[in-house]
């Protein structure tokens, strides 16, 4: 939903024009914000965009598995606009994209692609606590094997008693990273899946972290969605997923 940024801003910001994220673009906008993404720091233009389809790397030779874009209807922002204030559902300013690119994705869409500087941190439920930076949870992982498993299921007790063998084996500490910004699966919310992942936790050697990430399904191919798992488990300090 395109309107105003809201009042009470700084003057430069309050007279941009506002964007509204639905879940998708608000996990995107966190998880690049937050360095999950690293080297991304915005949504990719056009020139990126294409440099992955073909190649699958970024556009200074970094393997890259999938787009991540921001798109709009064109008919939410005048062409002549350079930046964007991207707010979440409740109307809070959470960052501004400048806006370096824009190309159109589908008869009534634009692609806007540039960098995104953030204003404010998001706002989360009830497992607000477990929402960590990744430098700050890599920085205390460091000097370590750190097993990875990112998930938007709950765990089986097949899966935990992989995640214990595998565990032993490499001698790592886990780390559970439940998806929460798209549809879990099995179970309906996603502070549901995060109880779920606690729950398999408490069967996992002592040190297991769970820590809820904004990331959701890219509807790609397997391998390019594992990658983009390996990508934002890596940046949480994980050697192995």
């Amino acid at each position: 939903m395109a309107a105003e940024a809201p009042a009470g801003l700084s003057a430069d910001l309050a007279g941009l024009p506002a964007w509204t994220l639905d879940e998708g673009q608000l996990g995107d906008l966190e998880l690049l914000l937050s360095g999950a993404l690293p080297p991304l720091h915005g949504f990719m233009t056009a020139a990126e965009v294409d440099s992955v389809t073909a190649d699958g790397r970024l556009l200074d030779g970094t393997p890259w598995p999938v787009p991540v874009t921001f798109e709009v209807p064109a008919s939410a922002i005048k062409p002549d606009a350079t930046r964007l204030m991207l707010q979440d559902p409740e109307g809070t300013p959470l960052a501004v994209l400048d806006i370096t690119d824009r190309t159109p994705a589908a008869p009534d869409l634009v692609r806007l692609g540039g960098p995104v500087t953030g204003y404010r941190p998001a706002e989360h439920g009830p497992f607000r606590h477990l929402r960590r930076l990744p430098a700050e949870v890599a920085a205390e992982f460091a000097g370590g094997p750190v097993l990875a498993y990112v998930t938007n299921a709950p765990l089986h007790c097949h899966q935990i008693g992989q995640l214990r063998h595998a565990a032993g084996q490499l001698k790592a500490r886990l780390l559970l990273l439940p998806m929460v910004a798209g549809p879990a699966e099995i179970v309906v919310r996603p502070d549901a899946l995060v109880r779920t992942v606690q729950a398999a936790a408490r069967n996992l050697p002592p040190g297991t972290q769970v820590i809820p990430v904004p990331l959701r399904p890219y509807h790609a191919a397997d391998s390019d969605e594992l990658a983009l798992r390996a990508i934002v488990a890596a940046a949480y300090g994980a050697t192995h997923l």
